[in-house]
């Protein structure tokens, strides 16, 4: 079986990877890296400009992977 990775895969692990950030409960997974202030400050930046458009852009991945696949 032969594994491509096309344009809309790796958009696709993007849009993941950074869902993700805006899930994680910042004080728990930081509990134990020493760069705590930098992380929570780029974590909590991501997670208040994105918000909006995830919700967005994950509906549209929804959609598509449903009719498509």
């Amino acid at each position: 079986m032969v594994v491509t990775f096309t344009l809309y895969s790796l958009l696709q692990a993007a849009l993941l990877c950074v869902s993700a950030i805006t899930m994680l409960h910042k004080e728990r997974f930081l509990k134990n890296i020493g760069i705590k202030s930098q992380l929570m400050n780029h974590i909590q930046s991501v997670t208040t400009v994105m918000r909006m458009p995830l919700i967005i852009v994950n509906s549209i991945a929804t959609v598509l992977l449903l009719l498509f696949g």
